[in-house]
C-alpha cells in the first residue's frame, strides 16, 4: 500500500494476498447520510453501506482510485488510475475509467 492511501470500513474490506495499491488510493465500505435534502447535519446522520469491499489476490489498484461499498474485484486484474469502482471488476480483467468499466481481458504469461 502506496503513500496516502486510505480505508474506511464499517462492515468489512477484504484484500487478498501479493495485491499493489498505489498512491492516494481511497476503499470504503461506507458513505455518510442521505443524498436527500435534509436539514439536520451530514455528520450526524447514519453511515449507509452497501456491503463489504473484497479485493482478489495478485491485485494492482493504481494511484488514485477509489473502490465504493459492495464491490468486488476479482483476483489477477488490475484497475487504471484514476478509476472508480462502483460495481464488480472480473478476475484476470483491465477495467479502467469513471465509473469503471472493462477495457480488455488480461493474458496469462
Amino acid at each position: 500500500m502506496n503513500n496516502n492511501s486510505f480505508i474506511s470500513a464499517c462492515l468489512g474490506v477484504e484484500i487478498g494476498s501479493h495485491c499493489l495499491i498505489g498512491s492516494n488510493v481511497f476503499i470504503t465500505d461506507n458513505s455518510h447520510g442521505s443524498t436527500s435534502l435534509v436539514t439536520s447535519p451530514r455528520v450526524d446522520q447514519p453511515l449507509n453501506s452497501k456491503g463489504k469491499v473484497v479485493i482478489g489476490h495478485n491485485v494492482w489498484i493504481c494511484s488514485n482510485v477509489v473502490i465504493t461499498s459492495g464491490c468486488v474485484i476479482g483476483s489477477n486484474s488490475i484497475v487504471a488510475a484514476n478509476s472508480v469502482v462502483t460495481g464488480r471488476v472480473e478476475a484476470g480483467s483491465l477495467y479502467g475509467g469513471v465509473p469503471a468499466r472493462l477495457i480488455r481481458r488480461l493474458d496469462f504469461v
